[in-house]
């Protein structure tokens, strides 16, 4: 549990950045094998992120806080403070309710900034490329129909290129809550709904507007530490990267993919799990390993960092007969990759897809895995550094 002191020390690294780093979730930080740069390729500044040595960075001096790069992370290795996720769901619940129960707007700083509708009925982001999956779906398992992300005119934005990645989420959002029969959608716009128009008259407008921001100024900071204590399970960071990869104890350290697990929460309120094949994923993946081919070194384990790929107990793996037992469980893959990275063999493929019966089997999938003689020319691999 965190002390006090690292209450105080987390408060005063917040400080004013929209962004809490956690490098010991970070594929590349990891492994550095790992090629992984989708939140480098999300940042609409160049030079602003970077990953080298073993080490994930951000010049906040550059930083224009869209949160394009917490949403891109799979290993949310980057996760947003202003706004937090919590507090983010907060003032997009008290907006819908505004807007009578059924319909969500979020808007970009830049669009809300012209006045054009009553802050009281929408949510306000940095940047709509902040929005995440999560946040759409679990609105739609709450009876909201239509979610609106109004954007102003993204080309005429000097940070335009975070449209493309607004617009996978979108599709990744739709496609889920079509999978699951709602008739829930999330669009683009724009424009503001009629439904957010003004009410009352301009001197109540302005009075509500400061309140919202002060409001949101307040609050927003300690959402982020709440945020970043409780709900991220944040402790104090030490000192090398060694011990904050655990090296020598035979893992590292692993989290709870939370955004993950509400939108499965979301989607069980939805509707029954849909009988389908395999989907295309923006989120989860899928670990094939070549049984025949592996050699059961149990690399990569050792690297997933949220348990989806582990090794099953002793007792399993001595009645299965194999020399290595290894358990997958799809909901908690976050395609990450890093298991088909530390596989030298090249046996082991992560999918960007996922079966929907899969995220919600509680029975992992198993692997048989025994030793083989190792080819000649790859002995330079058994003693590959990988961290």
């Amino acid at each position: 549990m965190p002390s006090l002191n690292d209450f105080v020390e987390l408060t005063q690294e917040l400080g004013p950045r929209p962004v809490l780093i956690m490098a010991q979730r970070c594929s590349p930080v990891r492994n550095r094998n790992s090629k992984c740069d989708r939140c480098v390729v999300a940042c609409p500044i160049d030079e602003t992120i970077t990953i080298e040595k073993n080490n994930l960075s951000i010049d906040f001096e550059r930083c224009v806080s869209c949160g394009a790069c917490t949403t891109a992370c799979p290993t949310s290795a980057l996760a947003p403070l202003d706004p937090s996720d919590n507090y983010l769901a907060q003032q997009t619940a008290e907006a819908v309710l505004a807007l009578g129960g059924q319909q969500a707007v979020i808007a970009c700083a830049r669009k809300a900034s012209k006045h054009e509708a009553d802050p009281r009925m929408f949510a306000e982001v940095p940047c709509v490329c902040r929005v995440d999956e999560s946040l759409v779906v679990g609105l739609a398992s709450h009876g909201v129909d239509d979610i609106v992300l109004v954007d102003g005119t993204c080309r005429t934005c000097r940070f335009r290129d975070t449209q493309e990645l607004t617009d996978q989420v979108v599709e990744s959002a739709n496609n889920l809550l079509d999978l699951w029969g709602s008739t829930a959608r999330v669009r683009r716009s724009s424009e503001f709904p009629q439904a957010c128009s003004f009410t009352q008259q301009r001197g109540v407008y302005g009075k509500a507007r400061r309140e919202f921001f002060s409001k949101a100024g307040s609050g927003a900071k300690e959402a982020a530490v709440k945020t970043a204590l409780k709900t991220l399970h944040i402790e104090k960071e030490v000192p090398t990267l060694r011990e904050m990869l655990q090296v020598g104890s035979g893992r590292m350290p692993q989290y709870e993919p939370i955004r993950h697990q509400a939108i499965l929460d979301a989607l069980d309120r939805i509707g029954e799990v849909p009988q389908v094949e395999k989907q295309p994923s923006r989120l989860w993946g899928r670990v094939q390993i070549d049984e025949q081919k592996c050699n059961a070194c149990g690399m990569c384990p050792v690297f997933c960092p949220t348990g989806a790929l582990r090794r099953a107990d002793e007792d399993d793996t001595k009645e299965s007969g194999a020399d290595l037992l290894l358990e997958f469980t799809a909901s908690q893959c976050v395609q990450c990759d890093l298991c088909q990275v530390s596989c030298f063999r090249g046996c082991l493929t992560v999918e960007h897809a996922m079966i929907p019966e899969e995220l919600f089997n509680f029975e992992p999938r198993f692997f048989a895995l025994s030793k083989r003689p190792t080819p000649a020319g790859m002995g330079f691999f058994t003693n590959r550094s990988f961290n």
